[in-house]
């Protein structure tokens, strides 16, 4: 994508800033899984607790909402400008088989075409049950 489209800076530098905090909120709710909930110290000997857990996640959460709503705003409409849907596709099929289903609506909420086309694409191209989609994918699409 770097070949043929030129992201802001901060799109980039956003996924440090994501993946740094992504990966401190787990890491407390690993430690704190791992000792059934009993509250822990940290690396500075102040007590953890799943208010602290919960409160990392919303740092999680305050950066990545608006990133990603970013990234479906301007880089996924760049991608769509830039790039065939033949080009896509490899992608987005590689993008699929590491999600789970439910994640997937996102790869089709920005589309223009009905539904029933974005049913035959996920059923056809993806591999996605036809259930799935009506079950869980439709209501993500059409949110």
């Amino acid at each position: 994508m770097a070949k043929r489209v030129t992201l802001a800076v901060k799109m980039t530098a956003d996924h440090v800033t994501m993946n740094v905090a992504l990966a401190e909120s787990v890491a407390l709710i690993d430690r704190l899984l791992a000792t059934e909930g009993t509250p822990i110290f940290s690396a500075n000997g102040e007590t953890q607790t799943w208010a602290d857990a919960f409160a990392a996640y919303k740092k999680v959460e305050v950066i990545m909402v608006p990133h990603l709503l970013e990234e479906e705003d301007v880089a996924v409409e760049q991608l769509r400008d830039n790039f065939t849907a033949k080009e896509i596709h490899p992608i987005e099929s590689k993008m699929a088989k590491a999600l789970p289903p439910w994640a997937l609506g996102h790869l089709y909420r920005r589309l223009g075409d009905e539904t029933p086309t974005k049913r035959a694409h996920a059923v056809a191209i993806l591999g996605v049950p036809g259930f799935i989609f009506d079950r869980v994918l439709r209501s993500n699409i059409e949110k």
